[in-house]
């Protein structure tokens, strides 16, 4: 016969333990993510302890009180952007053990706190002289483009299939997708992003009605953005020639053209490389995928501010190979155009 202990035994045991003790196995528990190393700590979460700290002090205004600390759920939201795992794996991680359900809501509930916050912030399409001087400086000095101060070009992150229209998501590749336009500058910052069609729509229709297209074309004052093929030609977008021949100044216009949209190259590689969830299937209906991915590249933002000490960039394996590689990549970016 089993023996059943009463309710009344655990309370009393309960209360043997000093309020302070509890207290302090409680802030234990919340602060627990800090005592690994700063660099496991990035692994982990994608951002650095000042960064999370600071992020955490602009969302906690905004969110209700919780049994959860925010500083667990905000860890959470952002284990769950780095790795990509379904909300099941992320639930179990040894640093956040809630369960599959309540992660669901944590999700619910920053995500669009995030969205609303940290893309305000973190991506501006609007650029000083002296950043379009310094883009300038860098696109001239690496890939011989002169006035050229940043890159437009499209990706598309795979969702779950919608339950309404679903078939303008889509794509030409055969899978449920949303078509997302970013344009970044030399530092592979993110000025422009817009996540909100269907991965049916072509790369320039969505530029052609973009917000980013009516500013840049008044605000940029003579000077580029690179574009490949599919987009149209302008008076401030660089596209490259079509059907250029072997050894003119055509051909060599676009092989420089190429090898400058290594930029955006590096930057999807990067963004989609540190958080993972954009490589693999968002499970949401479009409209919060969209949040998710502005999330993320708000995220990319900050970790390429000049005071942030985390290398985002996609290093070629030795130096003195680094220019092949480089032809190699502007190679196979002109047979693609």
């Amino acid at each position: 016969m089993a023996y059943v202990i009463p309710i009344a035994c655990f309370e009393a045991r309960r209360n043997e333990i000093p309020l302070d003790i509890r207290k302090s196995m409680h802030l234990k528990c919340n602060t627990c993510m800090f005592n690994i190393s700063d660099q496991s700590f990035v692994k982990y979460y994608g951002i650095d302890k000042a960064m999370f700290k600071s992020v955490l002090k602009a969302v906690k205004p905004y969110l209700h009180a919780s049994p959860i600390s925010q500083p667990i759920q905000l860890a959470t939201v952002l284990r769950y952007l780095v790795t990509g795992c379904t909300e099941l794996a992320v639930a179990h991680d040894y640093r956040a053990k809630i369960d599959n359900g309540t992660l669901g809501k944590i999700l619910n509930r920053f995500i669009p706190v995030l969205d609303g916050i940290l893309c305000q912030d973190a991506i501006s399409i609007q650029m000083s002289k002296h950043q379009m001087q310094t883009s300038s400086i860098n696109f001239l000095k690496k890939y011989e483009l002169p006035r050229v101060v940043a890159c437009l070009f499209g990706t598309h992150v795979q969702i779950k299939k919608p339950l309404k229209n679903c078939s303008a998501f889509l794509n030409k590749k055969g899978y449920y997708s949303l078509n997302v336009m970013l344009v970044c500058n030399d530092n592979m910052e993110i000025i422009a992003n817009d996540a909100t069609y269907p991965g049916s729509c072509h790369d320039s229709a969505i530029w052609k009605v973009s917000r980013a297209r009516e500013l840049l074309s008044v605000t940029l004052n003579g000077h580029f953005i690179l574009a490949d093929s599919k987009y149209a030609q302008e008076s401030f977008v660089l596209t490259p020639y079509k059907s250029a021949e072997v050894g003119t100044y055509q051909h060599t216009f676009n092989l420089k053209h190429a090898q400058g949209r290594i930029v955006f190259e590096r930057t999807i590689g990067a963004l989609k490389s540190r958080f993972l969830c954009l490589q693999r299937c968002l499970r949401y209906e479009p409209t919060f995928c969209c949040m998710i991915v502005n999330v993320c590249c708000a995220l990319h933002n900050l970790r390429r501010t000049p005071n942030v000490t985390i290398n985002d960039d996609i290093e070629f394996e030795r130096d003195d190979n680094g220019q092949r590689d480089r032809d190699e990549i502007a190679q196979s970016l002109l047979v693609k155009d």
